[in-house]
């Protein structure tokens, strides 16, 4: 027997919310290292280079295609 959607939703709701009563998990620790960077670069610009990049790669692409044949 299978329950209204409104039943099935209100029921998740419910559960959700009782589960505030549980003690909390502890906190996730993400890890850190050293990028090993030299001294004297500057990565303030490396998402323009990282864009500039894909889009030679995309204009390379583009121009191996043959446009008027894809359609056909």
């Amino acid at each position: 027997m299978s329950l209204p959607f409104k039943d099935v939703v209100n029921a998740c709701l419910r559960r959700g919310l009782a589960s505030e009563s549980e003690p909390p998990r502890s906190p996730m620790v993400i890890r850190t290292f050293d990028a090993g960077l030299r001294e004297g670069i500057d990565l303030t610009k490396a998402l323009d280079l990282v864009a500039e990049m894909d889009d030679e790669h995309f204009g390379a692409v583009t121009r191996r295609l043959d446009l008027g044949s894809l359609g056909e």
